[in-house]
């Protein structure tokens, strides 16, 4: 520990640990407009994210009065795969209330900073330490207790080096988020002008083109409903990957990590193996937004099991390539067109019929064809040049960005401030 630095539990330094509650009905039950209700997917590292903000009206807010968000509180995300992300409680949402899913922590004004507390709790040893001891507190999903919160124990120096510290970084992070705006700008422009030349591809150019529904140029299958209990997450090569939702992108590529790759152990159902070669398009979207229904991939490996949440390509004929019908199925038309023929409300579904009703413009001699599909191939990889740029430059600020966290943490940052040496012996 630092000199003149000192130790403490959370709860020696806080008024208040807690998390709150959903409202019966769930999310039925929210509001158009009312008291906010702040959610895990509104607390990011070291920003508020008002968009999808949930709002209750005065009768339900009062059942949660206990947990009532008040100026100067942290919010930290307590359960699930954003566990941990932690930021400052945004004035223009007071008064709010928290869902079981994040816990207000409410610093001691003459003891604890806020905003250095959140910077504190997003740094790299901390952030690591808080996803550690949720590992240990979940049973079958990452979770904080409130007890482990409580007992949890930071470093800090007197309140005004905490300010002085918050100052520095303030006045840094706001540099790097400026620079990561700018990136981000770049990345959406990358990507909208793929889009934009996607989809004019597929405007019918005179004579030399056909315009035709899928279904004169394919059939979709749907895959086998192997049962659950037949598969699950493993990385056991010798058994076979069964392909779902999960393992598609948005832009139209499979990936298999060892978090989403399933693989099956129960008795072989002949038939449904994919093809390398083989497209796909996803049929069942999970989530209700339907960022992935619809979208094609081509399978790359082999071992590949084809389940009921999924759709394989039938050419009918060699008259169009498919990879021109796998750019189709990516166009923003095409993947509205299914979007608005879905059913579900959480779980969102296709049909085959519903894709094959689809109409596409497409050269009719093989060669165009070909210069069409080899140019769309070109200018990809073109703008997948650009976004792994500005990737690379999001990576290298989400760094820069947690080093700036480290020193300012172990002294490094100030250490030669001689105003801040004073403070820091007083």
């Amino acid at each position: 520990m630092r000199v003149g630095w000192q130790r403490s539990k959370l709860v020696d330094v806080t008024s208040k640990i807690g998390s709150g509650a959903t409202p019966r009905g769930g999310k039925k039950s929210y509001k158009e407009v009312g008291i906010p209700l702040i959610r895990s997917l509104n607390v990011h590292d070291g920003y508020f994210k008002k968009k999808d903000l949930a709002f209750l009206d005065d009768d339900q807010a009062e059942k949660l009065s206990n947990v009532i968000v008040e100026n100067g509180d942290v919010l930290l995300n307590i359960t699930g795969a954003s566990i941990a992300r932690c930021c400052v409680a945004p004035t223009k949402c007071l008064p709010a209330r928290v869902n079981q899913h994040v816990a207000i922590i409410r610093p001691k004004a003459l003891l604890v900073d806020t905003q250095f507390l959140a910077y504190l709790l997003v740094s790299r040893e901390h952030k690591d330490s808080l996803l550690n001891a949720g590992d240990k507190a979940g049973a079958t999903r990452q979770a904080l207790t409130k007890a482990q919160l409580q007992n949890y124990e930071i470093d800090f120096p007197s309140l005004p080096v905490q300010k002085r510290i918050v100052a520095i970084l303030d006045k840094a992070f706001e540099g790097i988020a400026a620079a990561a705006a700018n990136a981000e700008k770049n990345l959406a422009n990358a990507r909208e002008l793929f889009e934009s030349c996607l989809s004019n591809a597929f405007v019918c150019r005179g004579s030399r083109w056909s315009r035709t529904r899928l279904s004169e140029l394919i059939n979709i299958t749907h895959g086998f409903a192997f049962k659950g209990s037949d598969f699950k997450v493993s990385q056991d090569d010798s058994k076979p990957i069964v392909l779902t939702p999960g393992n598609y992108t948005a832009d139209g590529t499979l990936y298999f990590s060892s978090k989403n790759t399933k693989r099956f152990f129960g008795q072989a159902t002949p038939g449904y193996l994919f093809k390398i070669g083989d497209l796909t398009v996803v049929m069942t979207d999970l989530s209700s937004k339907m960022k992935i229904l619809g979208k094609p991939a081509f399978i790359a490996r082999l071992n590949v099991l084809h389940n009921q949440r999924i759709g394989r390509v039938v050419f009918k004929s060699k008259n169009i390539a498919p990879r021109l019908v796998y750019y189709f199925l990516r166009t923003r038309m095409a993947s509205e067109k299914i979007k608005e023929t879905s059913t579900g409300t959480m779980v969102r579904h296709t049909a085959p019929k519903r894709i094959l009703g689809l109409e596409i413009n497409y050269p009719i001699k093989h060669e165009d064809q070909f210069d069409l599909v080899s140019f769309l191939d070109d200018f990809e990889r073109q703008v997948q040049s650009l976004e792994d740029i500005c990737q690379r430059k999001l990576a290298m600020l989400t760094e820069l960005k947690q080093s700036l966290l480290q020193k300012a943490f172990s002294g490094v940052l100030t250490a030669g401030d001689a105003d801040l040496k004073e403070e820091s012996a007083a």
